[in-house]
């Protein structure tokens, strides 16, 4: 996915966007919206952080490893 989608999806969930909103707006598979959704809650970063960011520096933030998925009970 290219940074700019990425930000927009950042973005549109710190609005409080719903995953499939989010995933209509720009284009993109609801799994792949909840993949960096996901990440970005590993993360614990704000919107205002990660929107300061390089393309490069947020690429490689994103990219660096996978989430673990919380097990379901």
């Amino acid at each position: 996915m290219n940074m700019s989608k990425l930000r927009q999806v950042i973005k549109l969930y710190c609005q409080h966007m719903g995953t499939r909103k989010i995933s209509e707006s720009i284009g993109v598979s609801r799994n792949t919206v909840k993949k960096y959704i996901r990440k970005f809650q590993y993360l614990g970063s704000t919107w205002a952080e990660l929107s300061l960011m390089a393309d490069k520096e947020l690429n490689d933030l994103f990219n660096e490893e996978p989430v673990p998925v919380p097990a379901r009970n």
